[in-house]
């Protein structure tokens, strides 16, 4: 889950990178492959030396949301995405959400959904529908699988919703 770092946590991992390093050379992971992995894909005797970012994502617009009980519980649902603009029209998109099997994954379906559209109401509707139906949420003590799900689904709304209205900043 996004328990550390929330929100920010969240948008970073969406097209974020981890660079390890043990000798001369660095190896290169993504920070969901990072997250997915037990103890973050460490191998022996390496350290964390960077996290990327591409440049072309400095500009996206980007939102994430995280639901939780408490703030120190963990998040019964997050979702962020990052999309990057050409005029009116999604060129491309990124969305990941939490809690799902193996903490936190993208949406390819969903982000291939908005490439190369238009961002109208219909279409982030259809995307937030196929976020929650793709999404392979958990359930627990916390929430139910269907709860988290629909959850999941009224937040892409508001996430794409929300990158939308920031498209011209």
């Amino acid at each position: 889950g996004w328990g550390v770092g929330g929100e920010s946590r969240g948008v970073v991992e969406v097209f974020g990178f981890v660079g390890f390093r043990r000798t001369q050379e660095i190896r290169a992971v993504s920070l969901a492959e990072f997250y997915a992995a037990t103890c973050g894909g460490l191998h022996g005797g390496e350290l964390i030396e960077e996290i990327r970012i591409p440049a072309a994502f400095r500009r996206a617009a980007a939102h994430a949301l995280c639901m939780s009980r408490t703030k120190q519980d963990r998040p019964l649902a997050a979702i962020a995405a990052a999309l990057l603009f050409d005029g009116e029209r999604c060129q491309t998109a990124r969305m990941a959400v939490s809690p799902v099997a193996c903490g936190a994954r993208r949406l390819p379906p969903v982000e291939q959904m908005l490439a190369g559209a238009m961002l109208t109401d219909e279409r982030i509707q259809q995307a937030a529908e196929a976020a929650a139906q793709t999404a392979d949420v958990v359930e627990d003590f916390r929430a139910s699988a269907a709860f988290r799900a629909q959850m999941l689904g009224v937040y892409a709304r508001r996430v794409l919703a929300a990158c939308a209205k920031r498209r011209g900043e």
